[in-house]
C-alpha cells in the first residue's frame, strides 16, 4: 500500500470510532481487490506435432466430445504410451545408451462437466475391447490350468507316496514332470478408480507386464489410501521407480510372502483432476522432493462450458473425425494385441524382452542440441530455474514420445528418425510452458488461500477490535500460523490486496505496544 495509518504521537487507537476517524483522513487507500483472480490462458496445444495417427484422433476426439484440445491429447497419449511401453524401449545416448521405458505420466486439470471421463473412454476405446476380449479367453484357460494343476498335484502326490524311501528317484521323477502349467494373466490392462499400490503390484503380478492409472476423477486416487500420509512416500517411491524402469519390490515379515521382485513392469498414468486437487498435487513437498511430481507432462486447457453446441457444424465434425479415430484403435489394439515376449515363461517376474529403439545419427544431433539449450535455461537466473527438476527430464520426455508415436505409427519400427523427434520436443516445449504456469498459479493460490483464511479470521477479530497486532496472530494461531514469519508473510498478501492497511507506530492492546499491527479494513 502506499499510505498507512500514522497515529497521532503517543495516542492509541482504542475504539472503532477512533479507527474510522482515521480512516477518512487517510487518502488514497483505496478499495481492496479479490485476492483469486482468473486463470491466465495458456498456450494452444499444438496437436500436429502428435503424428499423422495421434494428431488427428486428438482433433477428432475434441471435436466429438466437445473438450479442450489439450484434455484430448493427454487422453490418446496416454493410451498409446499404455500400447507402446509394452513392445519397446528407447535408448538416450548419454550414460553408454541407457534404455528408457516408453512410459507416460500425465495430468489434466479440468473442473467438473468438462467431459473428462467421456475423453477418457473415447481414446481407450480399443483397450476396452481388447480387455473384454482377453478376459473372455481367459475363462476357459482357467479351468484348464486349474484341471492341469490338480492332476499334477495329484500325480506328484502319488509320486512323493511310491518313492519315500529313494529320494534319488523322487527327485528324478519330479524333474521329469517339467515345469509347472502357468494361469493365464489378469486380463485388466487399466485401473480407473482408487488403486491402492499393493493392489497395482498384484495386477502387475498376474496379470499383463503393462498398466495404465486413467482416473476421470484422481482425486480418489491422490486423497485415497495409497497416498494417505503413512502411505505416500513408499507409493510415490515406487511410482517414480517404475517410471524409471527400475524394478519393484514387496519385502514382508512374519507369517508373509516373504521378498519379491518384478522386473521390466511398465505404467502410464493419466490423472484428471480439478483445480483444487491439482494445487494441492503440486504443492506436497513429498510429490516434489520425491520427485514425482517432476515426472508429470501437466496441462490446464480453457474450458468449453458455453460454447458446446449440437449442431450441423458439429455433425460434420464428428462424421469427418471417425476415420482418424478408428485408426487410432486399430494402432492401440495391434499393438497391444499381440503375445507377451517373456524373458522366462516359466517365471514372469523377470517380465518381458523389449525392442530397442534406437535415435538415427540426425536425431542423436537434435537431442544433444535441445539438452544443451534446457540445460542453459536451467542456470541460476535462467527461464527454467526454478523448475529445474522438470526441466532436467525433459529431453528425456521428448525422446519417449517420439519412441511412442514410432511404435503406434510403425510397431516393428526399430529407429526413431529426427523429424519424429523435432515433433516431439515441440510438445516438451508446449508441457514445459504449462508446467512453468501452473507450478507459479499453484504456489501463488496456496498462499492465497491462506490468506483467505486468515482474513476470514480477521473478519471475526474485527467484530471486537478493528486493529490487529502481529503477536495476536501467530500467538492465537490464526488460521493455523504459529510463528511471526508465516504470519508476517500471509499478512502481506492481505496487505498487498488491500484488506489490512499497515498502522506506523504500531498499537497497545491491553497495556503492551506492538510495532507491528494492522487496521482491518472497514469494508471486508
Amino acid at each position: 500500500m502506499t499510505s498507512a495509518y500514522e497515529p497521532e504521537s503517543g495516542a492509541t487507537i482504542t475504539t472503532l470510532a477512533d479507527l474510522k476517524e482515521r480512516e477518512a483522513r487517510v487518502a488514497g487507500v483505496g478499495s481492496p481487490t479479490p485476492l483469486f483472480a482468473s486463470v491466465p490462458k495458456g498456450k494452444e496445444y499444438p496437436a500436429d506435432a502428435l503424428g499423422p495417427i495421434m494428431g488427428p484422433a486428438a482433433r477428432a476426439i475434441a471435436a466429438s466430445v466437445q473438450c479442450p484440445l489439450a484434455m484430448a491429447a493427454n487422453a490418446v497419449l496416454s493410451a498409446a504410451s499404455l500400447a507402446a511401453q509394452l513392445r519397446a524401449n528407447i535408448e538416450i545416448p548419454i550414460l553408454g545408451g541407457k534404455a528408457n521405458p516408453l512410459s507416460l505420466f500425465l495430468l489434466t486439470v479440468a473442473a467438473s462437466g468438462e467431459r473428462k471421463s467421456t475423453a477418457d473412454a473415447a481414446s481407450l476405446a480399443a483397450v476396452d475391447t481388447l480387455s473384454e476380449k482377453l478376459a473372455e479367453e481367459a475363462a476357459p484357460e482357467k479351468l484348464r490350468f486349474e484341471n492341469l494343476t490338480a492332476a499334477r498335484n495329484a500325480h506328484v502326490a502319488h509320486l512323493k507316496r511310491n518313492h519315500s524311501d529313494n529320494e534319488a528317484e523322487l527327485a528324478r521323477q519330479l524333474e521329469a514332470l517339467g515345469p509347472a502349467p502357468q494361469p493365464p494373466l489378469f486380463a485388466r490392462l487399466v485401473s480407473k478408480t482408487d488403486p491402492t499400490w499393493e493392489g497395482i503390484y498384484n495386477i502387475l503380478k498376474i496379470g499383463y507386464p503393462t498398466h495404465g492409472i486413467m482416473a476421470d476423477d484422481a482425486a480418489t486416487f491422490l486423497g485415497g489410501y495409497a497416498m494417505r500420509a503413512e502411505n505416500k512416500s513408499a507409493t510415490t517411491s515406487n511410482l517414480c521407480r517404475i517410471w524409471d524402469g527400475g524394478s519393484i519390490d514387496r519385502i514382508r515379515g512374519g507369517s508373509g510372502d516373504g521378498a519379491e521382485v518384478l522386473l521390466n513392469r511398465r505404467m502410464a498414468m493419466h490423472l484428471m483432476v480439478q483445480s483444487k486437487v491439482a494445487t494441492e498435487f503440486i504443492v506436497d513437498p513429498v510429490f516434489r522432493e520425491q520427485g514425482l511430481l517432476a515426472r508429470f507432462l501437466i496441462t490446464q486447457p480453457e474450458s468449453l462450458v458455453g460454447s458446446r453446441f449440437h449442431n450441423d457444424a458439429y455433425r460434420d465434425a464428428v462424421r469427418q473425425g471417425q476415420d482418424a479415430i478408428n485408426k487410432f484403435h486399430a494402432a492401440i489394439y495391434q499393438t497391444l494385441s499381440g503375445p507377451v515376449d517373456w524373458r522366462d515363461p516359466q517365471n514372469r517376474n523377470m517380465g518381458p524382452n523389449f525392442r530397442l529403439l534406437r535415435l538415427t545419427p540426425d536425431a542423436v544431433a537434435a537431442f544433444e542440441m535441445q539438452t544443451n539449450a534446457i540445460e542453459e535455461r536451467m542456470r541460476e537466473g535462467g527461464d527454467c530455474d526454478d523448475i529445474r527438476p522438470f526441466a532436467g527430464r525433459l529431453t528425456q520426455q521428448a525422446i519417449r514420445i517420439a519412441g511412442i508415436m514410432t511404435i503406434i505409427e510403425n510397431p516393428q519400427a526399430e529407429e526413431v528418425d529426427e523429424e519424429t523427434l523435432l515433433s516431439a520436443m515441440v510438445l516438451c516445449d508446449f508441457y514445459l510452458s504449462e508446467t512453468k504456469r501452473l507450478y507459479n498459479l499453484a504456489e501463488i493460490e496456496a498462499e492465497l488461500k491462506q490468506a483467505d483464511a486468515l482474513l476470514k479470521r480477521l473478519q471475526q477479530h474485527a467484530r471486537e477490535r478493528r486493529e490487529v497486532a502481529l503477536p495476536e496472530i501467530y500467538q492465537k494461531k490464526y488460521a493455523g500460523l504459529k510463528n511471526a514469519t508465516d504470519a508476517r508473510r500471509v499478512v502481506g498478501v492481505l496487505e498487498k490486496h488491500g484488506w489490512l492497511v499497515p498502522i506506523k507506530g504500531g498499537v497497545e492492546v491491553e497495556g503492551t505496544h506492538y510495532n507491528e499491527a494492522w487496521s482491518i479494513r472497514d469494508d471486508v
